[in-house]
């Protein structure tokens, strides 16, 4: 599975700030490429996977931008996603 990074956010809080990259993933099924999702907060390490969501490039890079602009953390993506479909 290949994963390129597509949007940093850096979150003021105390004691110290909050990093979390978004991640595009894509894997190959066959002769198919599904599209995911991966979300880290590189201060605890903690992360959400979400892998072959969509076959649709765009439509994934788009959501991994929408979640950047409202900050969302490994903790709350499956609930945002679950939200979406």
């Amino acid at each position: 599975m290949k994963e390129k990074l597509i949007s940093s956010l850096q979150i003021a809080r105390e004691p110290e700030p909050l990093l979390i990259r978004y991640y595009l993933l894509e894997e190959a099924r066959g002769k198919e490429l599904l599209y995911g999702i991966k979300v880290v907060e590189e201060t605890t390490q903690a992360a959400a996977v979400v892998p072959g969501l969509t076959r649709d490039k765009q439509y994934a890079s788009e959501m991994i931008i929408r979640f950047a602009r409202g900050s969302v953390t490994p903790t709350g993506l499956a609930d945002v996603l679950a939200d979406l479909f």
